[in-house]
């Protein structure tokens, strides 16, 4: 089975080449899988593809091989994905651009970001619910899960506890949390009510 130390060599520009000696009937001679990734999968997350991955790949192709004829051997087969499917646009208005310039779009498969195929990943927190000291430390254990987008809610049953007297400050503070996120590198999605599906008493009102 071909590959250099560490697996490093199964991996090269997103490409994956397999080498199996194929010693099936008694034969000596070399079958050479290779899996083409096209380059614009390159931003899709997760496309890491660890060696450990890539000899489970081998194995289960070699199981396959079990009843490939021995004529195959020392022939060189391709399988490609460097021809993805044809996208279909949304049969309504989906997209804008930013005051940034961020451009956003979708079709029938993806969202795209600036003209690139996007993945983004959305994880939960509900601001207000946690001490505000604490909320840049488990922002970075979000982005470091892979997190993209922060998902919050604004309660307004803790902004607004008296009719017409709001308060912004400490856990409450939005605009900081925000703030936070865009230092980080994270989006935010802001769902602000008024009726809030978080477990609130009277749905946030």
């Amino acid at each position: 089975m071909g590959g250099g130390a560490g697996g490093d060599e199964f991996l090269e520009k997103h490409k994956i080449v397999q080498v199996i000696h194929n010693r099936l009937h008694g034969g000596e001679g070399r079958l050479v899988l290779r899996w083409d990734i096209p380059e614009s999968l390159a931003m899709y997350r997760p496309l890491r593809i660890s060696p450990r991955c890539v000899l489970r790949m081998a194995a289960l192709v070699s199981l396959a091989l079990l009843a490939w004829p021995t004529q195959v051997c020392g022939q060189t087969v391709t399988i490609s994905a460097t021809v993805p499917p044809p996208t279909k646009s949304l049969p309504f208005p989906a997209g804008g651009i930013s005051s940034e310039g961020v451009t956003l779009s979708v079709n029938n498969r993806y969202f795209s970001r600036n003209g690139r195929p996007w993945f983004p990943v959305m994880g939960e927190f509900h601001f207000a619910r946690y001490p505000a000291e604490e909320w840049e430390r488990e922002l970075l254990k979000m982005k470091a899960g892979g997190v993209d987008i922060v998902s919050t809610y604004a309660f307004w049953i803790f902004h607004e506890e008296g009719r017409g007297v709001f308060d912004w400050r400490g856990r409450r503070d939005l605009r900081r949390f925000v703030e936070l996120c865009a230092k980080h590198g994270l989006l935010v999605w802001l769902r602000v009510g008024p009726w809030d599906h978080g477990e609130v008493r009277n749905g946030g009102f």
